[in-house]
């Protein structure tokens, strides 16, 4: 017997599908905004990792091109939905959800399950943005409260009442937003206490980059980051290179960050 998702389509794509949907990420990895996705890395790596997109927003029943045009971000290896595509998924499978209230404060929504029949509502309020360093001058929860505060209460409703309708994922700006500024968190470096209860290998670790980046401003990144987590340097570094890829997204978005203030200075 032949076990299917939600959506009623098989859970392994076949020969035929999985082959369009490679040809896809093909073609996809060479549009610049969808290399973004793959982290900039190299082609191979791009392709695999928006066809590991394009297979979860399968699974969960949005279009493959739905889904690398925005809908969802891949953010270290873990997957953001954009606050619509909750709202559609949630929508899709016959849910009833109804927004109470929503001011540029709070954001109430009401939901019932279809299947169960249970209730529930959640908010979110400004005040718990403001608590957990969210709010900028000039972000978007300042330019758009009422937007930020919706997607912040769906992603809350979408854990706890639908997590068969989203599998597990963060709404659009939540991974991001918990490794701004802390360029160690967004490679997943150990605390210092987790560094002094193993034993450190003093090997030491060779990152492979593409042969376009600079290794010496590689190195200063990887010095920024042990001096902000009070690690060694070698952590870093092998943490780093488990997970490569990762790395790079981060690395290419401090070094565009460190041009803007350039030019500011300038």
């Amino acid at each position: 017997m032949s076990i299917a998702l939600a959506n009623n389509m098989p859970l392994v794509p076949s020969e035929a599908e999985l082959s369009s949907y490679k040809i896809i990420a093909t073609i996809a990895a060479n549009n610049p905004h969808w290399k973004k996705l793959g982290g900039n890395g190299s082609e191979e790596s791009v392709v695999a990792t928006i066809l590991s997109v394009m297979l979860l927003a399968r699974e969960l029943g949005l279009s493959p091109i739905q889904s690398i045009s925005g809908g969802i971000q891949n953010i270290m290896g873990k997957f953001e939905i954009s606050a619509r595509g909750m709202n559609q998924l949630i929508r899709k499978h016959g849910h009833q959800i109804q927004v109470k209230m929503l001011t540029n404060d709070l954001c109430k929504i009401w939901s019932k399950r279809k299947d169960t029949g249970e209730e529930m509502e959640v908010s979110y309020h400004i005040e718990e943005a403001a608590r957990a360093g969210l709010i900028k001058e000039g972000g978007g929860w300042k330019k758009n409260p009422q937007d930020m505060l919706f997607a912040r209460a769906i992603s809350r409703l979408a854990r706890r009442l639908y997590p068969d309708c989203i599998g597990g994922c963060y709404v659009e700006g939540e991974l991001q937003e918990s490794i701004q500024g802390k360029a160690v968190e967004s490679i997943d470096v150990p605390s210092v206490a987790e560094v002094n209860s193993v034993e450190v290998v003093e090997e030491p670790v060779k990152l492979l980059l593409p042969s376009d980046i600079d290794s010496s401003e590689v190195e200063r990144y990887l010095e920024i980051s042990a001096a902000q987590s009070k690690v060694p340097i070698e952590a870093v570094r092998r943490r780093a290179a488990s997970n490569i890829e990762g790395f790079l997204k981060f690395f290419h978005a401090w070094k565009e960050k460190q041009s803007e203030e350039i030019e500011l200075i300038a």
